[in-house]
């Protein structure tokens, strides 16, 4: 077991599960939506409530495979010896206070800026939100189709599966996890959802949709 693996699992499994993950209200939402925007990050990057659904092993790491037409994401475990042609997918802030992946990608992200990632820091040590925020990325075709991902999980295998759907959907099965920023009228930061996802009604355990 390599010093790597270990730090790249204990990176993620000490992320809280969703049922434990922090609740973000509206002004803390358009006060993080303001430094999306004023960094132009707003059509490249949306935040998500720091959570994971699944526990790791060693040399273990959650990778993204983004289908064709963006409609399809699938999240599932991979071995560390892929890291070579992965790269960051969602960030978070670490105990240490540093922003690092915690999922992985085959395809490439848009970069992070370090005034971005300066002033993202600040606005959320300020308002206590550090260690409960992550970054996700946006996919472009999103805000022409008004878009939102729906998410169900597998726990037979630890697969994560995103489906596009229009963003007026109203499902009560489905908790917000993630948003979006896009300038509002008279300088207003509009808040819109990017990510849900499907929980049991009576026990809130996730649900498995089909196996993959």
């Amino acid at each position: 077991m390599t010093a790597l693996s270990v730090t790249m699992e204990q990176i993620f499994n000490q992320i809280p599960l969703l049922e434990s993950a922090a609740h973000l209200d509206d002004d803390h939402l358009r006060r993080i939506g303001n430094v999306f925007i004023n960094h132009n990050q707003h059509n490249n990057w949306g935040i998500c409530r720091v959570h994971r659904h699944h526990d790791l092993n060693p040399d273990e790491i959650m990778v993204h495979k983004l289908q064709p037409g963006e409609t399809v994401d699938i999240c599932k475990v991979e071995n560390i010896s892929r890291m070579a042609e992965l790269h960051p997918h969602s960030w978070h802030f670490s105990p240490a206070d540093e922003l690092i992946p915690y999922e992985y990608s085959l395809d490439v992200m848009p970069n992070l800026s370090e005034e971005f990632k300066r002033d993202l820091y600040s606005q959320l040590r300020t308002t206590g939100l550090l260690p409960q925020v992550s970054l996700i990325p946006i996919e472009q075709t999103f805000e022409e189709n008004d878009q939102k991902w729906l998410e169900f999980v597998n726990n037979a295998d630890r697969t994560m599966i995103s489906i596009s759907t229009s963003r007026l959907l109203i499902d009560p099965g489905f908790e917000t996890v993630g948003w979006r920023f896009r300038p509002g009228i008279d300088g207003e930061v509009e808040v819109i959802v990017l990510k849900e996802c499907r929980k049991h009604p009576q026990t809130g355990v996730h649900h498995t949709l089909y196996e993959v």
